[in-house]
């Protein structure tokens, strides 16, 4: 839950330390006291206006990978693009022992993924976990749904942005038109805070949280 994981965020910026701009100090101060996630310093961000700019170095961090990779996508498609990506994923696991981490929302994936995919993932030394697995039943709770894009690389670097990890997205199909989408690395402290985002998910599937200290590095940022 937030309670359980707010210890492990940095102190958030106060008013002194915050930009100048007004409407960001209220965005800022929104996100620090009601989501608990704190505006960051000492992180390099790099913007991708092109969603196979963004693969390609996505790609790139993923093959230097030496403790940890986490995951989570609101769609997965079992095709093209993220071939490319577990392939990478199952080197590192067998190269370098890096912990690898899926979680994708069933819904999401629909039509992309089956039943035998986390299995084919587990297979290949890749943790899979799926998001409100969709069950034959009308209920309220399955427009509950995932929709976050994250990637977390050794707590150092992260990817997130609009794009999923389905070939339209990428304009290798074209089932809507051509895709226009975009994407953001960051490196550095903010790192911090996708880390979190992804173990807090990660844990609505099992009873007790999971471990957090191991996967987050020393915080450098000050108020």
């Amino acid at each position: 839950t937030d309670t359980e994981l707010q210890p492990h965020y940095a102190t958030p910026l106060d008013r002194a330390a915050m930009p100048q701009d007004p409407a960001l100090q209220n965005q800022i101060h929104y996100l620090q006291t009601q989501a608990h996630y704190p505006a960051c310093r000492n992180t390099d961000v790099t913007y991708y206006g092109d969603t196979n700019a963004a693969l390609e170095a996505q790609k790139t961090d993923l093959r230097k990978a030496q403790h940890l990779i986490f995951m989570e996508y609101h769609a997965i498609e079992d095709s093209i693009a993220w071939q490319g990506i577990e392939d990478i994923l199952a080197e590192r696991k067998a190269a370098a022992g890096v912990e690898v981490r899926v979680f994708y929302d069933d819904m999401g994936s629909i039509g992309f993924v089956d039943t035998a995919f986390a299995k084919k993932l587990q297979q290949r030394g890749i943790q899979c976990r799926v998001f409100n697995p969709i069950v034959p039943v009308l209920n309220v709770f399955m427009n509950n749904r995932d929709h976050r894009k994250i990637t977390v690389i050794d707590g150092q670097v992260g990817y997130t942005g609009g794009y999923n990890l389905a070939d339209e997205y990428f304009n290798l199909t074209h089932p809507y038109g051509r895709w226009k989408d975009s994407g953001v690395r960051l490196e550095g402290d903010a790192v911090r805070n996708l880390t979190l985002i992804f173990l807090e998910m990660w844990g609505t599937t099992q009873k007790e949280m999971p471990a957090i200290e191991p996967y987050l590095p020393a915080i450098r940022y000050t108020a």
